[in-house]
Order: C-alpha cells, then structure tokens, then sequence
C-alpha cells in the first residue's frame, strides 16, 4: 500500500471512530424489543432490538430469531456443516443481553408490540386503537396521563405506583448530532398538513408581565375549547410538539399567519435545513438527494 492511500485509510479510520462515538453519546437512553413475526412456511418470529436517536429516528443494533425445528434452521442460516447452535427462548435472551451492555437504558416493547400483546389478550373494541395511538403518540405528560387512564384504567395505576422514571422516556434531548438526517420533502409535507389543519384557530398576543420596548412574542393560541402559549423565539410551544420533532407545530404556525410570518422554514431546527446539511459535508463528495446535476 503506498503512502496516500495509508493516509486515506488513517483519515477513516478517524471518520468511522467519530461516528463510533457519536452514536455512543447521541442516541436516547432508550432501547425497544421489537417482535416480527415471519409468514410463509417457517412461522416463527424474529425479534429486533433498536435504539432512539435525538431526532426520535429508529437504529438497529440487534436481531435474533426464535426457532425450533431443523427446516427452519436450514432455511435461515446455510450453516454447511458446522456446529451451530440456536437459542430458542430468544425473547429473554435478547432482553438480558441488551439490559447488561446497556445497563443505563430503558428496556420495553414497541408501541405496536404492546397493541398486539393487547389484542391477543382479548383486549378489543371499537374505540381501543384509536384511543392506543392517541396515548402513545402524546406529547404532554397531562395528554398521556388522561389518555392513557381511559385505555387501561389498572395498568395505569400499576405504573403511576412504578414511577414513570423506571419505565417511561422522561425527556427528549434537543441538540444537534451526527446522525441527523435531511428530510426536506418530510418537514414541508408535515408544516402543509398543519398549515390546513390549523387555518380556523385564533391566536392573540399576551403582553410581556413588566412593561418593555421590546414586543413580545409569547401568544395564545385558542382551538378546540382548548389554549397552547407559543413561544417564537424560543421554538417552543406548550403541546410539546414544536421542541420535540423540531418542525412547526399547528398553533405556531397559527402564530406565524397571525404576525405575517410567511418564511416557515426559519420555523424548522437547522438541521433540516439544506445549507447546514452542505456546510457539515463540505469537505467529502457528498450531495444532498436528488444530486443537483440531476
């Protein structure tokens, strides 16, 4: 190997030691147990382990499946006559592995894991995933608490007793990491979907507590017999929505129509934007998709 490709190679190594430790220090302390259950002639199920960065994306960092006869194994893993040996009651394996290299996270299942635990547990009716939904997908701690009281009134009380700290995701960290992703055609159908959403709610402005020369940019946004308070400046918005998915929520962007406030894209975290994705890359031969010459 001559020298410029020796350098090549250390200057990756460097990279991918980066990127090493940047998912190390970027992902959510929290790790779901996702089950799959595989159709065709071999039923049995695979389970997946994946981890929450800071922008709520999925990363694989585990599989296994779970099998139990010889046409299965043969199927799935060409072994070509090695030893190999196969765990059966994977699901516990999987969980104790992840739990003691991981030791600081939150081990659970998957929002739609517990829905079919549920349904498989007789748990019906018409209202029940409607109402399932509604309590995973809450961005507040009072929306989750009702919502989740209403779908199973003795789980809820099993966990109130737990504490959410033992179970539940507490927080969402809102800085800047590496494994940000562009997902411009994303966030400009998201702010269309809520522009329309949003467009017969009110907003007024509430006036700052000690008189000032500056204008306040708090507001109070009134929909559906209920209120949000709109921070712009600090992107922050009372439905939790705004700080956590970093795109516009409903009510800011009834705040921004209210203050002729027409650049919705200064209303997206940063690393949305195309322009930082560019400035972060600079140096390598990457483009953002399409590729501008197409």
């Amino acid at each position: 190997m001559d020298k410029s490709r020796r350098k090549e190679s250390f200057n990756r190594l460097s990279v991918y030691l980066y990127n090493v430790h940047a998912f190390i220090c970027c992902f959510l302390h929290v790790i779901f147990i996702y089950s799959v259950h595989l159709r065709g002639d071999h039923l049995k199920t695979m389970f997946i382990a994946v981890v929450i960065n800071e922008n709520n994306q999925t990363i694989h960092i585990a599989f296994a499946l779970a099998m139990e006869n010889k046409s299965l194994l043969l199927y799935m893993v060409p072994y070509e006559g090695r030893e190999v040996s196969f765990i059966t009651n994977i699901d516990d394996v999987v969980s104790s592995y992840i739990e003691h290299v991981f030791s600081d996270s939150y081990h659970g299942y998957t929002s739609k894991s517990v829905f079919k635990y549920m349904r498989t547990r007789g748990v019906s009716g018409r209202t029940l995933q409607p109402l399932f939904w509604m309590t995973s997908g809450s961005y507040t701690m009072s929306d989750f608490e009702e919502n989740f009281r209403r779908l199973t009134p003795d789980a809820h009380e099993t966990l109130a007793n737990i504490g959410h700290a033992k179970w539940a995701r507490l927080i969402t960290l809102t800085s800047v990491g590496i494994l940000t992703i562009i997902l411009t055609s994303y966030v400009e159908m998201v702010l269309h979907k809520r522009m329309q959403k949003s467009v017969r709610w009110q907003a007024t402005k509430i006036p700052p507590e000690i008189p000032s020369l500056l204008p306040s940019d708090i507001y109070l946004v009134f929909y559906l017999k209920k209120t949000c308070v709109v921070h712009l400046n600090r992107h922050t918005c009372s439905c939790g929505k705004w700080r956590n998915l970093g795109i516009a929520c409903d009510h800011a962007i009834v705040v921004s129509r209210h203050s002729n406030i027409h650049e919705l894209p200064n209303m997206v975290q940063i690393y949305y934007r195309v322009d930082m994705f560019q400035t972060a890359y600079q140096t390598q031969t990457m483009h953002p998709f399409p590729i501008p010459s197409e």
